[in-house]
């Protein structure tokens, strides 16, 4: 029998840079939280009171902090137990993944050798997933992620590893788990965007789509258990029908 449980929900704020005060309100401009770890610190976007968007780190003695203040855009989507923070950061030429922590500060992650590239996860061994763009032939930002991004792994020894795709153009990592698991979405042979599980014995794994047309992994645990959608092309839209959840195991491709 479940019993009643108590919560409560703390108003992170946003960031005024002109005084480096926390703000204890979501109104105005606004700020978002995107990831957290065991420790409670929080990473996220938040507007400045002069209008761009800075990643913060937040935790509950120092409250909102800005990463990265001298950064014209940037936004931070995942953290690990260590306090290392990942992200985006806009360059001269576009906008490049990083890796922060408080003891090396900011490292820029690179490309693929393109214009963009963005950081979503870490996980506890510091391995970084994301996607970038791999030529410069296109500019225009969406254009360059549909045709020419791909998926990547970081880590302090290989640097950027292109993880492919599932025989389309473009791929993108969005969550590691600590085995080293890597799963995101990938355009197929046939223009269907699917669901991948990458590992560094197996490559890039196809987890379908439960009878649909598109489909998209997000999330996964120490335990192998995979989360995402999946949809139906209508009109060109993705429409979300029902989560799904696949099982890595140790090394073997999931089940089906």
């Amino acid at each position: 029998m479940m019993t009643d449980q108590s919560f409560a929900i703390t108003d992170l704020g946003t960031f005024n840079s002109g005084d480096e005060s926390f703000q204890n309100t979501l109104g105005g401009s606004g700020s978002f939280a995107q990831g957290i770890n065991n420790y409670a610190q929080v990473v996220g976007t938040s507007h400045t009171d002069t209008g761009p968007i800075h990643a913060f780190l937040w935790d509950p003695r120092n409250l909102l902090q800005d990463l990265l203040p001298d950064s014209l855009l940037s936004s931070a989507w995942g953290i690990n137990d260590s306090g290392q923070a990942v992200g985006a950061l806009d360059t001269a030429s576009g906008s490049d993944a990083f890796l922060w922590d408080n003891v090396n500060g900011l490292q820029d992650l690179g490309t693929l050798g393109g214009p963009r590239s963005s950081a979503h996860d870490i996980n506890g061994a510091g391995q970084v997933v994301g996607v970038s763009t791999t030529d410069y032939s296109t500019t225009d930002y969406q254009r360059s992620l549909q045709g020419f991004a791909r998926a990547f792994l970081w880590d302090n020894v290989n640097g950027l590893q292109d993880l492919g795709t599932l025989g389309g153009d473009a791929s993108a990592a969005y969550a590691i788990n600590d085995s080293g698991y890597v799963v995101g979405d990938s355009d197929t042979a046939n223009g269907d965007r699917h669901a991948f599980l990458w590992s560094s014995k197996g490559g890039l794994y196809d987890l379908g789509t439960l009878g649909g047309d598109l489909s998209s992994a997000y999330g996964i645990n120490s335990g192998g258990w995979v989360v995402g959608k999946r949809g139906h092309r209508q009109r060109g839209v993705a429409r979300l029908c029902l989560d799904q959840r696949r099982h890595a195991g140790s090394g073997h491709a999931p089940r089906r």
